[in-house]
């Protein structure tokens, strides 16, 4: 498992567990644009910054955004925090 952190046209920046070096390809699935290779370019574990092959279209790039602020859990609205208790 990985989370992405960024992501733009030409790379990505994951976190995971799983030991990784420069040099090491990755294979993702993203939205609008199928399976795509990224490389890994330098890693400071748990952290690791990845250039794809190809640059990813901007609708490529829109879809895999939205699919990432889909999986973010929502923030709490202002009706839901409790009052801070008054003094």
């Amino acid at each position: 498992n990985a989370t992405v952190h960024n992501i733009s046209a030409d790379g990505l920046l994951i976190e995971t567990a799983l030991p990784l070096g420069p040099g090491e390809a990755l294979t993702l699935a993203l939205p609008e644009a199928g399976p795509v290779t990224a490389v890994i370019v330098w890693s400071s574990a748990p952290f690791y910054g990845c250039a794809f092959e190809r640059p990813l279209t901007p609708a490529a790039l829109a879809a895999a955004q939205l699919q990432g602020e889909a999986a973010r859990p929502a923030a709490p609205d202002a009706a839901s925090v409790p009052a801070a208790p008054s003094a």
